[in-house]
């Protein structure tokens, strides 16, 4: 008897966990975008502009991501007559702090620790169902220990989100 608990139980666990996974396989598409993000930072006398594609995808839970890179920022959404709202969660925040950490590194120097303080997403303004114009805005701190002493500045990133072009899909 107590082997087949133990047979009992795997099984159990094992359609639990398949059972947890069936809302992810139920979940369609409903567009897939290309898109140019061109960012703007600036962190005490530096700054500069990166521009590069990124690809939204939007799913029928009303789930979203961009892919900025290797950045995944991922979050929820909900369309509203001529706009599309973005509420970042903290797998998106993440990403927003991996991609900050990058610029950092890349034009700053390295040894620098970046501390995510706020994520807004300006609503997705929509034409005909086509996104128009997206921005969203990074709010940080680097800090840099030199010695014993501490140093930090503010980094702000702000991205406009551009040249939509439906890649699969629909519309809005």
């Amino acid at each position: 008897m107590k082997q087949r608990s133990w047979v009992v139980l795997c099984v159990a666990a094992c359609l639990t966990g398949l059972i947890g996974q069936l809302a992810a396989f139920g979940q369609t598409t409903s567009s897939v975008w290309s898109v140019t993000s061109e960012s703007t930072w600036k962190a005490a006398k530096h700054s500069g502009t990166l521009s590069s594609s990124a690809t939204a995808v939007f799913l029928s839970d009303n789930t979203c991501s961009l892919l900025l890179g290797t950045n995944q920022v991922s979050g929820t959404y909900s369309v509203n007559k001529n706009v599309v709202k973005l509420q970042v969660g903290e797998g998106g925040k993440a990403a927003l702090k991996a991609f900050a950490d990058e610029i950092v590194t890349a034009y700053i120097g390295a040894g620098i620790t970046v501390t995510v303080q706020g994520v807004s997403f300006k609503p997705i303004k929509l034409s005909s169902g086509v996104p128009v114009s997206a921005s969203d805005t990074v709010k940080a701190k680097g800090s840099e220990t030199i010695g014993k002493k501490t140093y930090s500045k503010g980094l702000t990133i702000k991205t406009q989100w551009t040249d939509w072009t439906l890649t699969s899909g629909s519309h809005f």
